[in-house]
């Protein structure tokens, strides 16, 4: 039997900074749980890469601001790669849209790379990425990364 989405997070140290994040934000339950999601998972030379004061203020944020930061990691369906459409706009389970950028093999959502897609789990998959998902927002009718 396959591992859920939150222990296979958990398991693999590449991921204890977004674990603890997880953890501490109250979302362990829903990665544990809930099923059929699609998780933007942050492996830690995201948060290495990090300007250090930006770090320490995420670490020292509260509760709610990082759940609102990795609730826009979330998606409420199953997304595998061959089914991310480029051009596509997916709603996170923070209420705010990702959009795909896939071409020519490389998959982009919003501004991060996916390093490692397809991790298929339990009740989910898991989609690596190279950087923090940013918020986007339309200007001028172009969809733009929040920078």
């Amino acid at each position: 039997m396959k591992n859920s989405i939150a222990v296979y997070l958990e398991q693999d140290p590449e991921f204890s900074t977004f674990t603890s994040l997880v953890k501490f934000s109250a979302l362990y339950a829903d990665l544990h749980g809930a099923a059929n999601i699609t998780v933007i998972a942050l492996p830690n030379e995201v948060f290495h890469q990090m300007v250090p004061s930006e770090y320490t203020e995420l670490i020292n944020s509260n509760r709610l601001t990082i759940r609102s930061i990795l609730t826009h990691h979330i998606l409420a369906n199953l997304y595998k790669t061959s089914g991310l459409l480029h051009g596509a706009r997916i709603q996170t389970m923070s209420g705010s849209d990702v959009i795909i950028y896939h071409q020519e093999g490389i998959l982009r959502i919003n501004n991060s790379l996916v390093t490692k897609p397809d991790i298929c789990l339990a009740n989910g998959i898991v989609h690596i990425v190279d950087s923090m998902l940013q918020k986007t927002q339309t200007i001028q009718g172009k969809d733009m990364a929040w920078h």
